[in-house]
């Protein structure tokens, strides 16, 4: 009985098949992502989060991108000013686990938008159909990221969920200046309390250390403020008579570094709250941020 003979396929062919395969793969991977259109809006594009969360549902990066995008325009970023893509996983900060007892897959991950200088801490779950938290509302939240964690110059940032600063005993402020000043002051000082890089920026008033220094031609207060009871800035505060209406120049040193603010509605003012400012450093310059009235 004549045997059949098989023709061997050449295994160069097959790898040929297996490569060319894998090629169309990826290409509609590529078309599916590029023409991908997110259903909750705009969004930002997170470049590498397959990289880290592979096991992610789309729907939870959209969520998720989306949200990001909300966020940036939150932070004040025009929408002509907003990237479609190019944010990153920063390296070292993703975790996604497993927690047995809620049946649920909890991740967390800090972002960052090179292009803007502004970076986020990116929070969400992945709850099952039998986990108590699967009809929670909130399985996505972005925020601010603390102190410890900022890499570029991002020190105004804002939430839905924290205030950057927490000011543990305000009513201080309040009963000294009253509550517009003392609202205006601290949103001024916010700024040196957060490049601290604290872990919590909980600033607490030196209630012993509030000193009224002089009264006329205007009101010059001085105080200690303490942050997360590692650091203390030293604050000496001058405004008008009319207390804020016109002007507030302080001056500050966080622990040896000094700087001064100036917020003034009044151009005559200018070069002699300057002057007062860097004579309270005792320094011959001193870096001064100028902070934009209502008007300007």
């Amino acid at each position: 009985m004549e045997e059949k003979k098989y023709k061997q396929i050449n295994p160069f062919v097959i790898g040929g098949i297996i490569l060319a395969v894998i090629i169309v793969i990826l290409i509609v991977i590529s078309v599916v992502n590029i023409f991908h259109t997110n259903p909750y809006g705009e969004s930002i594009k997170i470049d590498n989060f397959s990289y880290y969360f592979g096991g992610v549902s789309q729907d939870r990066r959209d969520q998720i991108e989306h949200n990001l995008y909300e966020l940036v325009i939150w932070n004040g970023a025009s929408a002509d000013g907003v990237p479609k893509s190019g944010a990153m996983v920063r390296d070292g900060t993703a975790t996604y686990n497993y927690e047995k007892d809620n049946d649920l897959y909890r991740g967390e991950f800090v972002v960052d938008i090179a292009t803007l200088k502004e970076s986020y801490k990116v929070s969400f779950i992945n709850p099952s159909d039998r986990s108590p938290a699967k009809d929670v509302s909130y399985q996505v939240n972005i925020t601010c990221v603390p102190g410890s964690l900022q890499i570029y110059d991002f020190y105004n940032c804002r939430d839905m969920f924290t205030d950057n600063v927490s000011w543990g005993n305000e009513y201080q402020l309040d009963y000294t200046f009253g509550t517009n000043t003392s609202y205006r002051i601290r949103q001024i000082l916010n700024k040196s309390v957060l490049e601290t890089k604290a872990e919590y920026n909980v600033a607490i008033v030196d209630e012993t250390s509030m000193e009224k220094i002089l009264n006329t031609p205007d009101n010059q207060y001085r105080f200690k403020v303490d942050i997360d009871g590692k650091y203390t800035m030293s604050v000496i505060v001058r405004m008008d008579l009319l207390y804020g209406k016109e002007y507030i120049a302080m001056y500050v040193d966080m622990d040896g570094k000094k700087t001064g603010y100036l917020w003034n509605t009044d151009d005559k003012m200018k070069n002699e709250l300057t002057d007062w400012i860097i004579d309270q450093s005792g320094l011959q310059e001193l870096d001064i941020t100028f902070i934009p009235t209502e008007d300007s």
